[in-house]
């Protein structure tokens, strides 16, 4: 079965016997015919024009009877025997219209065409029905070579649709099959309605029924006269044309050739009409060439925008829709929208072998095209989903950027983009669809916040911030830093860190969580907090915490600020481990003093805490240090023991010693501080024992 058309099979038919008796009458038929239909059948079965002259073979006549739903194909042959001159025997086969449009090969009816003889019982032969095979002269029809007269004979009938084409026969070719083939290559609706003759002395038409084709005589001038529309060969084109090799091409196959099963799937949907023909060749031919070369698919929409009535024909839009639906290369901008146009002509088949890659090619050359899938029919919505769910960041990306209007999509079907930093760093967001998208797990989040960070884009630290709250986004900033391993936080990455340690509860919570990894990110979050901002209302303060658990690398001036803001906080009110925090720190605080290495901006954040009111010493930052450390244990009664270990340097530590004897209740604090050291370890500590003694 080829699209359509029936299988290679019998077909059964009427048929019906015309000749003489007491002039030209129906003999015999097997069917009932309406009167028009009848009388029709006469006038066409007599002799085709005066003076005509026949061969053994006689000459075919096809025309429909339309109110009895036939078709009628007549063969005529000359009737020497009978008394009176001119007299023709024709032999009528009626195909039901139904039964023709099925037929893959009608051609093969000529088998059943029998000529009577005189004294035949004409009745029993041909007033009965009759099977004929279908198919049987199919390849052999489509053997002999064509010419010339083929071509024209193409040219014209199809070339020429609203006219009556009269051909003057070549005395060197037969012509009949390939009228026959012509025929049987027509759609159904084309094929019932064709009128032809294949060999008129006299033009056949009438005004209500013209005949499409009739083939004359040739080298005869008083036929040729009865014809006033007969052909001139020279208007003929010299050169190839394409729709003309087409059908030739087709006309070779029979019943098989890949243009016929096209004209009749086609061909139903442009009426009955020759018009149709030519434009439907090259339509068909324009699509195999699509095969090889993409552009002619921009040409077959041109040639089909062009036709109005192929524009509505339902299956010439589907084929050409489906060939550029299925196309391996770019899509041009035409193959694009009229895909789109008529999207619904695809059937489920292409969609599933080809819609990923159409998908694909017009997400990578016309992303504002695909934005209008999400708003088409569901099979072009499922395409548009299965198409994202394949791409890769990259491509996601480069298609966001020439169609923003893709965000809003893209990020409802691959939250996994928010992952990326380049999405951040897009012009213009959906922030809304891409928080959204951010927020469907802790997990994502994270993730999502980690790409914001490294995309560098300052705008987006206060937003994140209001959208996920600040731990999520100290968390993250924080494990940014400690990957980075830097001090120093400019541009971008200080931006973020200010944002994140807006809430100091959220930063208390995250030091004291001990995720912090890096004593580097310690120094760049002390650079951007006060060191009272971080409360300390219960437990071990976060700052402890957190450098208790803090390792890697710091540089000199990194470690000297970190322990001057320590030591700062130490010296302040807000934390609940003063003494643990001025012992942590003292030394390195000290020692950078003594040599003049502590930095100014670490002196910053000491001076104002430190005793100024002697100002003898004002210049010497060391005994400020002391002083202010001495004042902070004794004062604040913080823990004895402590107090005896705040320095490795026992010279340092005599110092100490010697200031708290000085201060009003230093005495009895130092007798505290030696006893809990005699306590603690006796052999141990002797030497800062002696030294308390000596100072008091």
């Amino acid at each position: 079965m080829a699209d359509g058309l029936g299988k290679s099979g019998h077909v059964r038919l009427h048929q019906a016997l015309h000749g003489y008796a007491d002039g030209h009458r129906l003999l015999a038929c097997s069917a009932s015919l309406k009167g028009r239909d009848a009388k029709t059948m006469l006038i066409l079965t007599d002799i085709s024009g005066p003076g005509a002259q026949l061969d053994d073979g006689g000459y075919l006549t096809g025309y429909p009877l339309p109110e009895s739903g036939l078709y009628a194909l007549g063969r005529t042959w000359a009737a020497p025997e009978m008394p009176r001159p001119g007299c023709v025997w024709t032999h009528t086969l009626l195909v039901d219209f139904a039964d023709l449009a099925g037929m893959l090969a009608p051609n093969s009816l000529v088998t059943a065409f029998h000529r009577p003889s005189v004294g035949e019982a004409v009745s029993d032969r041909y007033g009965i029905p009759l099977e004929v095979r279908d198919g049987d002269r199919a390849a052999r029809c489509s053997e002999p070579a064509v010419d010339e007269l083929v071509r024209e004979m193409l040219w014209r009938l199809y070339g020429e649709p609203k006219s009556r084409i009269v051909l003057a026969l070549s005395s060197k070719y037969e012509l009949e099959p390939w009228v026959l083939a012509l025929w049987s290559q027509q759609w159904p609706r084309l094929r019932r309605s064709f009128r032809f003759c294949t060999l008129s002395f006299a033009d056949r038409s009438t005004d209500a029924e013209p005949f499409d084709l009739q083939l004359i005589p040739p080298n005869d001038r008083s036929v040729r006269a009865r014809f006033p529309t007969l052909a001139n060969a020279e208007a003929i084109p010299r050169r190839p044309v394409p729709w003309i090799e087409a059908a030739i091409g087709d006309l070779k196959c029979g019943g098989a050739g890949e243009l016929r099963a096209f004209l009749h799937r086609a061909g139903g949907d442009v009426g009955h009409g020759r018009e149709a023909f030519a434009p439907l060749c090259q339509l068909h031919a324009l699509l195999v060439e699509a095969r090889d070369r993409p552009g002619a698919i921009e040409e077959a929409i041109a040639t089909l925008d062009g036709s109005p009535m192929l524009l509505e024909a339902n299956v010439a839009k589907t084929s050409v829709a489906r060939a550029a639906f299925a196309c391996e290369v770019a899509p041009g901008e035409a193959a694009i929208d009229f895909v789109l146009r008529h999207s619904g002509l695809i059937d489920e088949g292409d969609w599933v072998e080809h819609g990923k890659r159409f998908g694909y090619l017009l997400w990578s050359f016309r992303p504002d095209k695909f934005a209008k899938l999400f708003d088409g029919i569901p099979p072009q919505q499922r395409m548009a989903d299965e198409t994202i769910g394949d791409l890769s960041h990259a491509d996601l990306l480069e298609g966001i950027r020439r169609a923003p209007e893709l965000q809003r999509n893209v990020l409802a079907r691959r939250f996994d983009i928010v992952l990326e930093r380049d999405f951040w760093r897009l012009e213009r967001i959906d922030e809304v669809a891409a928080f959204r998208a951010a927020s469907e797990s802790s997990e994502r989040m994270g993730a999502a916040l980690t790409a914001m960070i490294d995309s560098e884009v300052n705008d987006l630290a206060l937003k994140a911030v209001q959208h996920f709250g600040t731990g999520p986004v100290f968390r993250s900033v924080a494990a940014y830093l400690d990957r980075r391993g830097s001090e120093e936080v400019f541009g971008s990455g200080r931006a973020w860190l200010s944002s994140a340690v807006i809430d100091t509860a959220a930063v208390a919570d995250a030091l004291s969580s001990r995720s912090i990894a890096a004593w580097a990110t310690l120094v760049a979050i002390a650079r951007v907090t006060d060191p009272d901002s971080i409360p300390n209302e219960f437990g071990d303060d976060p700052w402890l915490t957190a450098a208790g658990a803090a390792s890697g690398e710091l540089s000199e001036q990194g470690r000297v600020y970190l322990s001057a803001y320590l030591l700062a906080r130490a010296l302040g009110q807000r934390s609940r481990n003063q003494a643990e925090l001025i012992s942590l720190t003292f030394d390195d605080v000290y020692v950078a003093a003594s040599e003049s290495r502590l930095p100014a901006e670490a002196w910053r954040l000491l001076e104002s805490r430190l005793p100024s009111s002697r100002l003898w010493f004002e210049w010497d930052r060391c005994q400020r240090l002391r002083i202010g450390a001495v004042d902070a244990f004794v004062d604040r009664g913080l823990s004895a023991f402590i107090f005896g270990n705040v320095t490795s340097n026992d010279g340092v530590f005599a110092q100490l010693a010697e200031a708290a004897a000085w201060k009003w209740g230093g005495r009895t604090y130092l007798r505290d501080v030696r006893r809990s050291l005699k306590d603690a370890d006796r052999g141990r500590y002797a030497q800062r024992i002696d030294i308390i003694g000596n100072a008091l």
